[in-house]
């Protein structure tokens, strides 16, 4: 999948808009996904949908830029009864530099469903040898017991007024973000579902809005971590984004999102949790570098406790990172 990246691509400093990212990676999953499903059915009369279920990871490693070519490549790499894991990776490319880089590495995964909207069996895939089915079958028992955290982000009495009082600067409260949309047909792809693209870009800019009221300065997605999706959205549906901090180190901050969806159309007027995700941001100052980040005010005993996962999620990823290097 290759595509021109455009000024209207662009946020406000310049680069490609992280939003605009997690929504091509996404496009990427459900072709493939797509494709694969139904190239592999029995039945040639009817017609398998993909749906984005989970996000397992989504790495930002270097900025795109206005201008450059991005290119995505996705790979199936396991298979399991009723879902199917798909890898992209992200390549930027300089055309008058003659140049290409690795901006983003994500995993997704996605269940195969009938017109119906009714859970279908996956197709199994078949591997090179036994040792790669080994190794794809340790990976996926890898995810399988170490789940990430499913608690839901705010409690009835502390869902944000999208129009608060003023709050103490470097708050958690000082940051906290809602935005709002009704889904419309250019949304959806297959089917009366929302693509997950659509508000996994509105949860990037939910989430960046808070990371630079919080900063005061240019943020960058650094990283999108496990995301949970616990109900389809369909057409119509209107979905509020929320997010707040969560944690801050010295060089990066950490912002959970959830979003939920009603119906405007039903008698009862029910809001559901639909997604939910951490987005780490870092700040970068006028010469490109990273900048420090102002400390999270931490006022209440729920506060505190989120500030802990936060900061035991960072010390997780920090060793991460440090195992990929060795």
């Amino acid at each position: 999948l290759f595509r021109l990246t455009l000024p209207d691509d662009a946020n406000i400093y310049g680069n490609v808009h992280g939003g605009t990212t997690l929504k091509l990676i996404e496009e990427a999953g459900i072709i493939l996904s797509t494709r694969y499903c139904n190239y592999l059915k029995k039945d040639s009369s009817s017609k398998i949908i993909t749906s984005m279920s989970r996000i397992e990871s989504v790495d930002f490693m270097k900025p795109m830029k206005i201008g450059e070519v991005v290119e995505l490549t996705a790979e199936i790499v396991y298979t399991a009864d009723r879902s199917i894991l798909v890898e992209v990776t992200v390549d930027a490319e300089d055309l008058f530099a003659a140049r290409k880089h690795t901006t983003n590495k994500a995993r997704l995964w996605y269940v195969a469903m009938n017109e119906d909207e009714d859970i279908l069996q996956v197709p199994l895939m078949t591997y090179n040898s036994k040792e790669e089915e080994e190794e794809a079958q340790a990976k996926y028992c890898t995810l399988l017991v170490d789940p990430p955290a499913k608690e839901p982000i705010y409690d009835d009495d502390s869902i944000p007024d999208c129009l608060p009082k003023i709050p103490e600067v470097h708050s958690v409260a000082y940051s906290e973000t809602c935005l709002s949309l009704m889904v419309g047909p250019n949304d959806v792809a297959f089917g009366k579902i929302c693509r997950g693209g659509v508000f996994l870009k509105l949860m990037d800019e939910c989430a960046g809005i808070v990371a630079a009221k919080h900063c005061r300065n240019n943020v960058v997605t650094a990283c999108l971590d496990a995301t949970n999706f616990y109900t389809h959205i369909r057409i119509g549906n209107v979905l509020t984004v929320r997010g707040k901090v969560t944690f801050t180190s010295k060089k990066s901050i950490e912002v959970e999102v959830i979003v939920s969806v009603v119906s405007p159309f039903e008698k009862q007027y029910k809001s559901i949790k639909a997604v939910d995700a951490f987005f780490t941001y870092v700040a970068i100052g006028l010469d490109g570098r990273a900048m420090e980040i102002p400390p999270l005010k931490v006022r209440t005993d729920n506060e505190r406790m989120r500030f802990d996962a936060g900061m035991k999620r960072y010390m997780k990823r920090k060793e991460g990172r440090s195992s990929e290097r060795k």
